[in-house]
This record gives C-alpha cells, sequence and structure tokens, in this order.
C-alpha cells in the first residue's frame, strides 16, 4: 500500500493522545481484517509519523476485540478466544514504539516489576497500628491436641501459611487447632474456632444501645 492509498478519518482531523500526553496528527488510514490467534475482524489503522513503527493498535482496537489483561498471572486474552499470551510480549512492543533506551527500559521493568507485587492475590498484609487486650476471668490456660490431617493439609499449613508468615510457631500455653475447610470453589479454606480462648474472657460492663436509640440521637443532628 502507497501513501497516497491511505483514506482520511476522524481521528486525521483530531489528532491522537499518545502515552506522553502528546498529541499527533495521522497522515490518514486504512481498514484491514487481522487476526489473533482464534478470533479475527476489521481494524482501522493509522499511520503515524515519526514512530518508530509506523502502525499502531490504539484503545479502539482493545475495545473492538474485547483485549482482557490479567496482571497477577501476566497474561493477555481476547475476550471470545481461548488463547492466552504473555504480557511480557506487550510489554516488549510498547518499549520499541516508545524508542525507550536501554537505561529507561531496565528502570521501567523494574518499576513493574515491584508494582505487580502490590497487587498480589495472596497477599494479605499486616500492621502494627492497632494493639488488643484480653481480660480473663482468673487463669485456665486452654490448649488443643493437634488434629491428625492429610499430607495435603499438612502441606498447606507448613508451606503455603508457615513459609508466607501468615502463622508462626508458637509454644504459648494457649492453642486451638485449625481447621482447613472446602469452599464452594473447590478451593480450602484456613479456620480457627476460638471458642474454648473466649469463654473465659470478661464481658465488657457497658450495654450496646438499641437501633431506636441511636436513630433518635441521629433525627437531632443537623447537617453543616
Amino acid at each position: 500500500m502507497q501513501l497516497q492509498d491511505l483514506q482520511l478519518d476522524t481521528p486525521s482531523k483530531r489528532g491522537i493522545k499518545l502515552a506522553d500526553k502528546s498529541t499527533i496528527k495521522p497522515k490518514g488510514g486504512t481498514a484491514f481484517i487481522i487476526d489473533v490467534g482464534d478470533i479475527y475482524g476489521p481494524q482501522w489503522f493509522s499511520v503515524l509519523p515519526g514512530m518508530s513503527n509506523d502502525l499502531i493498535l490504539g484503545m479502539d482496537s482493545w475495545i473492538t476485540f474485547k483485549v482482557i489483561i490479567d496482571s497477577f498471572a501476566q497474561t493477555w486474552t481476547l475476550a471470545d478466544s481461548r488463547c492466552v499470551y504473555n504480557l511480557s510480549k506487550i510489554t516488549s512492543a510498547s518499549a520499541q514504539l516508545l524508542s525507550l533506551s536501554t537505561i529507561d527500559s531496565k528502570r521501567l521493568h523494574e518499576f513493574l516489576d515491584i508494582e505487580f507485587k502490590k497487587f498480589d492475590r495472596e497477599s494479605t498484609g499486616k500492621t502494627d497500628l492497632i494493639e488488643h487486650v484480653i481480660e480473663l476471668n482468673g487463669y485456665t490456660p486452654h490448649r488443643e491436641k493437634p488434629r491428625p490431617r492429610s499430607e495435603l493439609i499438612r502441606k498447606i499449613i507448613s508451606i503455603e501459611l508457615l513459609k508466607k508468615g501468615y502463622i508462626v510457631r508458637s509454644n504459648s500455653e494457649w492453642a486451638c487447632s485449625p481447621v482447613i475447610a472446602p469452599k464452594a470453589n473447590g478451593g480450602l479454606r484456613f479456620c480457627i474456632n476460638y471458642k474454648p480462648i473466649n469463654r473465659p474472657n470478661k464481658k465488657p460492663a457497658y450495654s450496646i444501645h438499641n437501633m431506636k436509640y441511636l436513630n433518635s440521637i441521629m433525627q437531632k443532628s443537623s447537617r453543616p
């Protein structure tokens, strides 16, 4: 295809906004039938001057083919497709289009490696901003014996929970045996019955107001 064969489109009139927030006016464009894995369909291509690659796919193509990105698994796919692709291919292609230097490319990959970890589904986080005190009626420790478990359950407790720091080894006089309960989706849930430990706790002396009393207080309040 020659440059004179390109057709003017709406983006040619208003320009296309790039990732660095600059606007560039395309030379024109044309429609092609493209296929990604087992999905194909028409897509408009715009030719942009000054880019390392003449053709670039924008958000309209993502919307047309319903691109789904899984940042946790670092893969992407199409809504109606059975094919799954590695996200690193997108990163590599984007780096070429933006003409990143070797140093900038390294900094970008290091930044993404750090940021992706913040959205780890398996991480629950922890905080030391809140302290809790439990008052007891007397001092009668309760300690349950470990229950018999299958090899699978022992691996979950010792490898997944202990290794990741969700639980720690302890010689406390107070202990309740954990129970691994099945989830509806086929997964497993780590549960502990703390009722034996909660029984000797001192009950709060203050009463909890009923809902009618709380509503009556709210009615007397006024908006600022």
